[in-house]
């Protein structure tokens, strides 16, 4: 039977990864601009555990100081979601966020926002690294660290559950405090357990307007769906927003379709939508069609009004699906004539062998989450160089590409003319809709209706191209599997995350000063271990899901699968009388890194299927699973397993860092920064052994002082947390 301090530890352990979960997917949605930091809460939640790991405290004041924040901090961000306000950045600036006109006159600038959700993550969540520090070093280093990881895996687990299931944060939030209640239970908890309650229902209200919109949570944001007409039915038509933008529409778009029931504006736009949706079918016979990002069903109705034989729908998400199923006043997904494919559009071109009359690039998902800015874990894969180029490969002989895309920005539509050029080997027909979005046209163009153009259209000339080019010299360069910034005006990394991501390393430092005083340091071993691990994580995962797809499945069970590896690991260190030798470990750890960067899996040209994602998981598993026994043989020794792990932790939020290289050198070099992260943990192993001796008296008086339960400890706590 499990001791007390195993089962607790599991429990904080499960809590710590299931709210770093939920913070990763609430926030975004509450705060918008930080969805173009994607690692911003993550390297947050890193730090605030870290810290709290290092400084353990009695569950009860753990557990009411993580309600409390909670509180505190979901309050200050609904609050901060009802208000909207504009969110600047430097004229300077290398890309636009394009956020639309706040109703109110209150401007704050992109770097302050980003950072005081930073440090305010961080704060809320270190309670649950207390709940974690006070059982760890009551049990032997290793159970512990497998415990831990146990624990995590837990909540990987049943946060995937929650997104398949498609729950709302309200559930989110709903289980953690479950949770916790079956640890410790007061009368005090009420009153922030309330609070958070209230300020879940505000923002529910307002988003969903006083319940008169569609509002459901898809394994990948908030979906919120409004109708076009007064009379409130979605049937009528609608529109939907993401995390609080607009995506995508739902209209009947036939041509003599009216609709009386709104407002002028709303008609006109409609009117102009319909030429829009229609010409890609209008220039030849659709025949075979393939739409990727169908969304709720526009284009695919446009399709089938202009005669398309069949049209293969691909959309990533499935509750966007559901909507155009239920609600699209066309219903085009109702049809015998359409086949709907819940996937990757990427992946999908990877796995399928089918040729197509047409290929459209759609509206897809990253217009929506990356409209005029640059995310480091982009979903624009779909607008590299590589994905043109299968796309291009599943055309029939007289086929022809259509990419029609939303944002604005003249350079960014360039650079994806230069990419569909350069492919093609030809000018593609460029041509632009007044209501502002481009629409490139290319492959067998030669017999094609394009004079006259359908009415609301013009043709873009070469002259004018060229001249772009000339005032945008970085369009030029194309977006790849390595470097996918399509919103980046060159390689390097702009302004404002300089900005945010120095303010980081300075909050973070402050955090660290304060938490690690007196006798307490990092362990340079364990923080350049972390950073390591966090460099290869991304860059495995980046990786594997560009060959199996980049869902949320693929993701959740690349996730279970690593913390797996950790946990096999630690077993095998467990299991051994004699620990394995470390240098050997790091010789395998670093020739296996150096190998898949100079072999990434990219160039392996693997058909997609159940080999190929083996064996591409077994390769890119080779340096976890050595780095996982390194860790395990290192903390084996560690005097304080607390102070060891947290020491990881905070290396992460370095590592997390150090991840925005890739802006510069591209994702495949991360393999390389990893390998140095690797490096320096190595020379302060040796380091630490030269200086053996000196070492063993002070954490002898340390170890003896971990035995007895932290109690000096825990005095002034608040020091590396208020």
């Amino acid at each position: 039977m499990a001791s007390p301090d195993a089962r607790h530890l599991f429990v904080a352990s499960f809590l710590s990864l299931f709210v770093e979960l939920t913070l990763i997917r609430w926030i975004p949605n509450t705060v918008h601009v930080v969805g173009f930091f994607a690692n911003l809460v993550l390297i947050a939640s890193f730090l605030g555990i870290g810290i709290g790991i290092a400084r353990p405290a009695d569950r009860d004041s753990a557990a009411w100081a993580f309600l409390f924040r909670a509180a505190v901090a979901v309050a200050t961000l609904v609050a901060v979601h009802l208000v909207d306000p504009q969110v600047t950045q430097a004229a300077t600036g290398a890309y636009g966020l394009n956020e639309p006109p706040s109703a109110v006159r209150l401007s704050i600038p992109m770097p302050i926002v980003l950072l005081a959700v930073f440090t305010l993550t961080a704060w809320s969540i270190a309670p649950l690294g207390q709940l974690v520090g006070a059982s760890f070093d009551r049990l032997d280093r290793i159970p512990a660290y497998s415990i831990n990881v146990a624990g995590s895996l837990a909540g990987v687990v049943v946060f995937a559950l929650a997104s398949s299931a498609s729950l709302p944060p309200e559930a989110w939030f709903g289980l953690s405090i479950a949770v916790l209640l079956t640890e410790r239970r007061s009368r005090a908890f009420a009153v922030p357990i309330v609070v958070i309650v209230a300020a879940l229902l505000i923002v529910r209200i307002h988003d969903s307007n006083r319940f008169r919109n569609d509002i459901r949570w898809s394994p990948y944001y908030e979906v919120v769906t409004m109708p076009v007409s007064r009379g409130g039915e979605l049937d009528d038509g609608f529109v939907t927003d993401v995390n609080g933008r607009f995506l995508l529409s739902g209209l009947d778009l036939r041509p003599r379709a009216e609709l009386t029931d709104t407002d002028p504006r709303t008609v006109s736009d409609i009117e102009l939508l319909k030429s829009y949706y229609s010409l890609p079918f209008q220039l030849r016979s659709p025949g075979r069609v393939l739409v990727l990002g169908a969304g709720a069903g526009n284009d695919v109705a446009a399709a089938l009004r202009n005669g398309a034989e069949h049209v293969t729908a691909v959309e990533i998400d499935p509750e966007v699906i559901e909507l155009g199923r239920r609600y699209h006043p066309e219903h085009p997904f109702a049809s015998a004539l359409v086949s709907v494919v819940v996937d990757d559009a990427r992946a999908f071109l990877d796995r399928s062998e089918e040729r197509f009359d047409e290929v459209v690039f759609a509206t897809l998902d990253a217009h929506g989450l990356l409209t005029g800015a640059a995310n480091l874990r982009s979903d624009g894969f779909i607008y590299t160089i590589e994905a043109l180029r299968a796309a291009r490969d599943h055309l029939a002989r007289d086929g022809v590409l259509v990419l029609s895309f939303g944002p604005f920005r003249e350079d960014v539509q360039l650079r994806q003319y230069g990419m569909v050029r350069s492919l093609f080997g030809r000018d593609p027909i460029y041509l632009l809709h007044e209501n502002g979005h481009r629409t490139l046209v290319a492959g067998a163009t030669e017999n094609l209706t394009v004079d006259p153009l359908p009415s609301g259209w013009r043709r873009i000339t070469t002259e004018d191209v060229a001249a772009g080019f000339t005032r945008y010299p970085g369009a030029s360069v194309p977006a790849t599997d390595d470097w996918p910034h399509l919103y980046l005006s060159e390689r390097g990394i702009p302004p404002e995350y300089v900005a945010v991501l120095v303010g980081i390393l300075l909050i973070s430092a402050i955090f660290v000063v304060r938490t690690f005083g007196g006798a307490q340091r990092i362990d340079g071993r364990f923080f350049f271990l972390g950073a390591g691990f966090l460099l290869m994580e991304t860059r495995a995962v980046t990786e594997y899901a560009l060959l199996a797809g980049s869902t949320w499945r693929t993701n959740a069970l690349v996730f279970v699968v690593i913390l797996a590896t950790i946990l096999i690991g630690n077993v095998y260190v467990l299991s051994r009388t004699r620990p394995p030798r470390i240098a050997v470990l790091y010789g395998v750890l670093i020739a296996s890194l150096l190998a898949t960067y100079v072999w990434p899996i990219s160039v392996w040209h693997l058909a997609p299927g159940p080999i190929a994602y083996t064996t591409a998981a077994a390769y890119l598993g080779v340096p976890i699973a050595t780095a996982a026994v390194i860790f395990a043989v290192t903390f084996r020794g560690a005097q304080i397993g607390s102070e060891a792990l947290a020491s990881n932790l905070i290396g992460a939020v370095f590592g997390g860092a150090l991840e925005y290289l890739s802006l510069a050198l591209g994702i495949r070099a991360l393999g390389l920064v990893a390998t140095a992260m690797y490096v320096l943990a190595l020379a302060a192993m040796l380091r630490r052994a030269r200086i053996g001796a000196d070492e063993t008296v002070r954490f002898s008086a340390r170890s003896a002082l971990a035995s007895t339960g932290h109690a000096d400890r825990r005095r002034g706590i608040g020091d590396g947390l208020t």
